[in-house]
């Protein structure tokens, strides 16, 4: 009985104890080695990546810290900078809030880490995500426009139709149709010189693409060894860090989807991204009012269109990752996790274009088997996690009529 109603998705809900792994032995053997290689720098990001993988972050975030300070290699220091940012991030946005008293100063300090590397990381489209999420929390304007744009060009509702016209046309030199993505690429400013904020835009642009094209670390490379010149700016760069970097992250961030729109990374951030939008007018409307929005409300359905925008985000981190294998659980999460709010805020088990999701019952059953197998296949903080979403989403089915 209880199997098959785990299947419909209307069981009890999530089990209260969450599966727990001993991970002393690895942490041992990190002793170990840093008794015999005393300051690597790699053994301490990999020691700082497991605790983050385990969800140990406040060591995690002083291991990257340290390393940001101290790494001999600019490249490592940047790298730092954009994990700890991360873990900070994912802290606060999984923790209760009494349960991180010192949220607003983590989150300055994630900020603070991204600002420094959106004009020289490789990863700065991860850096730029993570900065409009942190300025969601921080309750700090978002310039919505460049995003949504790219956003509607690349995914869409129909990534895999829209990017594979785009490939077909790079590979064979043209396109069918008209809608053309390659040309919606906005580099330089039409008619004229290009204003300053244009040139502090390509600037970071093309740092961004010649430290993709060019660097690559490897053991006893040259990049090991070399002493850091990040501090040593140009005039161009000198200007961009001077004026506020906000003001170019969204924009930048509209014209990197445009560009690397292939990268999981880069897509599952903008799905995230659009989660916090609608958990956050949603928890706006609630802090005024004192309740949620009307299912038939504007609110409601402005968080559900970011909430459809989140999965069809998501879903594209799919298909890019059932290319080369399997969807991965983190995915199936958000993916459940974005159904479910939808279903929530407009009061329907099909918040989404039927087209969306292709199976068998309602929307919001479907969402409950993503957060089962999610579920499944997690331990200690993430499993608990997940099983606070299966949770939530089998109160939304008891609210429709469903259990």
């Amino acid at each position: 009985m209880a199997k098959d109603e785990m299947k419909k998705g209307t069981g009890p809900g999530p089990t209260t104890k969450a599966p727990q792994v001993d991970n002393t032995p690895l942490f041992a053997i990190f002793s170990e080695a840093a008794a015999l290689w005393p300051g690597d720098a790699r053994l301490i990001a990999a020691e700082a990546r497991l605790h983050r993988y385990i969800w140990n972050y406040n060591e995690a975030i002083r291991l990257y810290e340290y390393l940001a300070r101290t790494a001999p290699n600019g490249e490592i220091q940047r790298a730092a900078r954009l994990s700890a940012a991360e873990a900070m991030l994912a802290d606060v946005e999984y923790a209760a809030p009494d349960q991180r008293p010192d949220r607003h100063p983590r989150l300055i300090g994630a900020r603070d880490h991204l600002n420094a590397l959106l004009g020289r990381s490789s990863r700065v489209g991860l850096a730029v995500v993570l900065r409009e999420r942190v300025a969601i929390r921080l309750g700090e304007p978002v310039n919505w426009e460049p995003i949504d744009a790219a956003f509607e060009t690349i995914v869409g509702g129909n990534y895999a139709g829209t990017v594979g016209r785009f490939l077909d046309r790079r590979h064979y030199g043209q396109d069918s149709t008209h809608d053309r993505v390659g040309d919606r690429v906005r580099i330089t400013a039409k008619g004229g010189a290009e204003p300053p904020e244009q040139n502090g835009l390509r600037q970071l642009l093309d740092e961004f693409f010649d430290s993709h094209a060019g660097h690559k670390d490897t053991p006893g490379s040259d990049s090991d060894s070399a002493p850091d010149t990040s501090a040593q700016l140009s005039a161009a760069d000198a200007f961009v860090r001077e004026e506020d970097l906000g003001q170019f992250t969204s924009e930048l961030l509209g014209e990197l989807l445009l560009t690397d729109f292939t990268s999981a990374e880069l897509l599952g951030g903008l799905g995230k991204l659009y989660l916090d939008r609608a958990v956050d007018l949603v928890t706006r409307h609630h802090t005024m009012h004192g309740s949620d929005p009307a299912p038939d409300s504007g609110t409601a359905m402005d968080a559900a269109g970011h909430a459809r925008r989140a999965y069809d985000c998501f879903d594209a981190c799919r298909v890019l990752q059932e290319a080369h294998g399997n969807e991965s659980i983190v995915t199936k999460f958000e993916r459940g996790r974005a159904i479910t709010l939808g279903a929530k805020v407009l009061h329907s088990p099909d918040p989404f274009p039927q087209s969306l999701l292709q199976g068998r019952g309602p929307q919001i059953r479907q969402a409950f088997f993503l957060l089962h197998a999610a579920r499944e296949h997690s331990v200690s903080r993430f499993n608990a996690v997940c099983s606070s979403a299966a949770w939530e989403n089998n109160e939304v089915q008891g609210r429709l009529g469903l259990r």
